[in-house]
């Protein structure tokens, strides 16, 4: 679903579930006006996108998750269209590249929902501490649990 900013989205995409990597990115539209096109990615590839006005202080990863056992790993620094590396030498932890955490636990590249579920205001947020830019104006999450239910939404706040 897409959410703009409000309460209730519109359908966009389909159904994820264990494994899919999802992601999401800028590209300018109009420096003058200021606006931007955010994409979203299933699997490498795009689903939708939509125009948005960019904030001053800029547009900043997040990641929603609503249900027990939800789990995704997180690729902050992903490239669009391109084959894994095994090779590339993991972070011990990502921790520090959050600016907001509710509800949600930071184990290296895993984010996990840990709080209760119960209802539609019971969401658990990560946002990241720094912006898209022009050098990294993407990023991914591959789902490793879909929990309960596989409420976990990806964008930009």
């Amino acid at each position: 679903r897409l959410y703009s900013g409000r309460a209730k989205g519109r359908q966009f995409g389909t159904k994820c579930s264990s494994g899919d990597r999802i992601g999401c990115g800028i590209e300018l539209v109009s420096f003058e006006v200021q606006t931007a096109q955010i994409f979203f990615t299933k699997n490498g590839k795009r689903v939708g996108s939509t125009i948005m006005p960019l904030s001053p202080d800029g547009l900043f990863p997040a990641v929603g998750m609503h249900s027990l056992g939800e789990e995704v790993r997180l690729h902050l620094h992903a490239e669009l269209a391109t084959e894994e590396d095994d090779s590339v030498m993991m972070v011990d932890s990502y921790e520090d590249e959050w600016g907001r955490l509710h509800d949600v636990r930071v184990c290296g590249t895993l984010l996990e929902y840990v709080g209760k579920g119960k209802s539609i205001v019971d969401v658990g947020l990560a946002q990241a501490r720094r912006p898209l830019c022009t050098r990294s104006h993407y990023f991914e999450v591959e789902i490793v649990d879909p929990g309960e239910k596989c409420y976990i939404a990806l964008g930009l706040a």
